[in-house]
């Protein structure tokens, strides 16, 4: 038992970490200095979330790899269930459409908020969550639950003060566009 809570410790302290550590090397990636002159046009956000995916490709390849007990495996599972079932794999395309506008919409949100708003701002994904699962799924939510989320959206309003970020706005930088886009990026 005790083994078993220092483990989901150090993968909650990781989780953290990277979740952290990714958005501030998006933020300072998007406001550092730089000479366009010698450094050359800043990269493209696109290019960034594309290049994020692909390396997690050969990741997933290598763990379906090993649960299928080798490549011989990997490769009955991708004829089986991506080459011999092509109208499946279109389906999976709506969603993965939505995670790269999801993507993009978050590089345009640190590109224009700082990384406090930002990352305040994104945790209303939950009251996101909540909504649809209730509208769509009929999910029923405790009176409890309900309190929760309404306290965590006015948190997050209060933390995100638009009218504070327009005056401390560093150049280029369009607050209230940074908070739509992270907000949009929650939805999705």
């Amino acid at each position: 038992r005790v083994m078993e809570l220092k483990l989901r410790d150090v993968v909650l302290a990781l989780l953290v970490l990277q979740t952290t550590s990714i958005v501030l090397l998006m933020r300072y990636t998007r406001i550092a200095p730089r000479d366009a002159s010698t450094d050359g046009p800043m990269y493209l956000a696109s290019a960034a979330v594309f290049l994020a995916e692909a390396l997690k490709l050969p990741f997933c390849l290598c763990a379906a790899a090993h649960a299928m007990g080798g490549f011989s495996g990997l490769q009955q599972l991708l004829r089986s269930e991506v080459i011999d079932q092509p109208l499946e794999t279109l389906k999976c395309s709506l969603p993965a459409l939505a995670y790269t506008v999801q993507g993009n919409l978050l590089f345009l949100a640190l590109t224009n908020l700082d990384p406090p708003t930002y990352q305040v701002t994104y945790q209303t994904k939950t009251l996101f969550t909540a909504l649809f699962s209730w509208w769509v799924l009929r999910r029923h939510l405790e009176l409890s639950q309900w309190l929760a989320l309404c306290l965590l959206f006015v948190g997050t309003i209060c933390v995100s003060d638009i009218n504070r970020g327009v005056i401390s706005a560093r150049k280029g930088e369009a607050p209230l566009t940074g908070f739509v886009a992270v907000l949009a990026a929650a939805v999705l």
